[in-house]
């Protein structure tokens, strides 16, 4: 949060002026604002504790969700991603992805 908080203030932060138009023409008051930051700070802490235990998903993923069909030099890269991990398995944890051990047989 801290580092997302950093690169905000370095631009036009939109989350803090809503929040600041919705103070000043009296939509929410200081105490429910801040009853809805802890929220939403709570909120996104317990998704992230959840979503840290949760298998990532397949590698294939990264290809095939952009995509309706594959052109030739993603696909390229995709062979070439699974030969590094085939070459240096031990620098990657694959078993936190779902069919990770399997993606490189």
């Amino acid at each position: 949060m801290k580092k997302w908080d950093d690169l905000l203030s370095k631009f036009s932060n939109p989350i803090s002026r809503l929040e600041k138009y919705l103070l000043r023409e009296g939509v929410i008051t200081a105490d429910q604002n801040e009853k809805l930051r802890l929220t939403a700070r709570n909120m996104v802490r317990d998704a992230l504790k959840a979503s840290s235990v949760m298998p990532k998903p397949s590698i294939d993923v990264m290809f095939t969700d952009v995509y309706d069909s594959v052109p030739s030099h993603i696909a390229e890269q995709k062979e070439e991603l699974r030969a590094h991990l085939r070459k240096y398995p031990e620098h990657y944890n694959l078993d936190t992805f779902k069919d990770g051990k399997a993606w490189i047989k």
